[in-house]
């Protein structure tokens, strides 16, 4: 099992690589500028970058699949991503790399959709577990077509 560290996932996530990926495909959903966040304070709190001042999370994974891993928990009791109250963002970038494909996300509305889904995503569909430092990172896998069939999409580029 891979294990994630949220240091070097952070500093990656800054990377001149990664900057590059999520600028040439945001294109792609607007003509307008990305600008990345560098400060790990707004980081913790969902902001990772600004598209006209607009509070941008961004998340990109590295194998194409067919689902969104929505990180609900960690074995330590904090919450995760999709979880926690007090983000600050507007939108989720849900990127793969090896396609190319962007997911753009309401927050509020994915978050609303998981508030009152959650218990039956998780009977229905995969639970990861993933290492993540010195713990475990629990996500629930929804299918794609799941969250198009609900209208939680709000575009895919």
């Amino acid at each position: 099992m891979k294990e994630n560290v949220f240091k070097t996932q952070f500093t990656q996530s800054l990377s001149v690589e990664d900057k590059k990926w999520w600028h040439d495909n945001i294109q792609k959903i607007t003509n307008n500028k990305i600008q990345f966040n560098d400060n790990v304070n707004l980081d913790f709190k969902g902001v990772d970058a600004f598209i006209n001042n607009v509070k941008i999370q961004l998340k990109l994974r590295e194998t194409l699949y067919n689902d969104v891993a929505l990180e609900f928990a960690h074995s330590n009791k904090d919450l995760g991503w999709i979880t926690k109250q007090n983000q600050l963002c507007e939108y989720l970038f849900y990127g793969f790399r090896p396609s190319n494909k962007i997911i753009v996300f309401k927050w509020s509305v994915l978050q609303k959709y998981w508030e009152k889904e959650n218990v039956s995503l998780i009977e229905h569909y995969n639970i990861i577990k993933a290492k993540n430092c010195n713990k475990w990172s629990f996500n629930c896998c929804v299918p794609i077509r799941k969250l198009k069939e609900k209208n939680i999409i709000l575009k895919i580029a």
